[in-house]
C-alpha cells in the first residue's frame, strides 16, 4: 500500500507563487493571448560501491524557472535561476521580447487548442519511502553487501553497485486560471559485476536487468522486486557470457 505524501514543505516555502503573479501580470500588460510561467526544483543524490567500499556519493540541487508567451500570434520564451518578483518580471520581458521578435518571422499563427482549467491542484507520485530522506550509510550498507556477497561468488573478481536517486517539484500557473504543483520521486539502481577468461584472456561484465522506476526507497528493500534472485543469477550468467564462442561470420 503506497503511502499518501504532501508536497515537500521545503519546496512549498519557495517563491515561486508570488514570482508566478509578478511574471503573469507583466505579461497581461502586454496584451498577450497566452502566458504560462514554470518554476521547478530538481534534488539528487548519486551513491557507488565498489567491492564493498564506498567509491563516492554526491548531492546536487538545481531551482530554475520559466516563462512562455504568446504575442501577436507568436511564441516567445525565457528562463532564469534567479529568486523573487524582480527575477521574475526581468524573464518575463525577455519572453515578450523575444515574441516580437519571432512574430515578424511567424507566416502562421499560434492557435491554441482548447483546454479545460485546472485551479490549484497538487499531485504526488506513488511512493512509500523518499529515498532522500533515507540516510546515506543505509544505501551504502546495502550496496556494500551486495557488492560483498558477489566477490564471494566464484569467477567474480569485482563488483560495483550504483544508485541513482532523484525528487522533482514542478509548480504551474497561467493566465487561463490553472495552478498545479507537482512531485515525482524515481530511483535508478545498478550493480554489475566482473571477470575474467583465464584461457582467453576475455574480460567482459554482466549487470543487473532492474528497470528505473517511478518509485522510493522500498523498491530495494521491499517485495516490489526481486534482487536476491537477479543478484544470485549474476555470477553463473557472467561465467557463460565469458566462455560464450564468437559469432563466425558469413550468411
Amino acid at each position: 500500500m503506497t503511502a499518501p505524501h504532501g508536497i515537500d514543505a521545503s519546496f512549498t516555502a519557495l517563491p515561486y507563487r508570488r514570482m508566478a503573479e509578478a511574471a503573469l501580470a507583466r505579461a497581461q500588460d502586454f496584451h498577450v493571448s497566452h502566458a504560462d510561467f514554470r518554476f521547478e526544483r530538481i534534488r539528487s543524490q548519486d551513491v557507488k560501491v565498489r567491492d564493498g567500499r564506498l567509491q563516492g556519493a554526491s548531492d546536487s540541487e538545481d531551482v530554475g524557472f520559466a516563462v512562455r508567451v504568446v504575442l501577436n500570434g507568436a511564441w516567445g520564451f525565457a528562463s532564469g535561476v534567479g529568486l523573487g518578483q524582480t527575477a521574475a518580471i526581468q524573464v518575463t520581458e525577455t519572453a515578450i521580447r523575444t515574441a516580437q521578435v519571432a512574430a515578424a518571422m511567424t507566416s502562421v499563427p499560434i492557435e491554441l487548442a482548447p483546454e479545460p482549467t485546472y485551479p490549484d491542484v497538487e499531485w504526488v507520485s506513488a511512493y512509500e519511502i523518499d529515498p532522500l530522506t533515507v540516510p546515506l550509510t543505509d544505501k551504502v550498507d546495502l550496496l556494500s553487501d551486495w557488492t560483498q556477497k558477489l566477490l564471494a561468488a566464484g569467477g567474480v573478481q569485482h563488483a560495483s553497485g550504483t544508485l541513482q536517486q532523484v525528487v522533482e517539484n514542478k509548480f504551474y500557473a497561467d493566465l487561463a486560471g490553472t495552478t498545479t504543483t507537482q512531485q515525482r520521486v524515481r530511483l535508478q539502481p545498478l550493480v554489475e559485476v566482473f571477470g575474467s577468461d583465464e584461457r582467453t584472456g576475455v574480460f567482459d561484465s554482466m549487470r543487473t536487468i532492474a528497470p528505473p522506476v517511478g518509485r522510493g526507497w522500498e523498491y530495494l528493500v521491499g517485495d516490489g522486486y526481486d534482487w536476491a534472485g537477479e543478484l544470485a543469477e549474476l555470477p553463473d550468467l557472467l561465467a557463460e557470457k565469458l566462455t560464450a564462442p564468437s559469432v563466425e561470420a558469413g550468411r
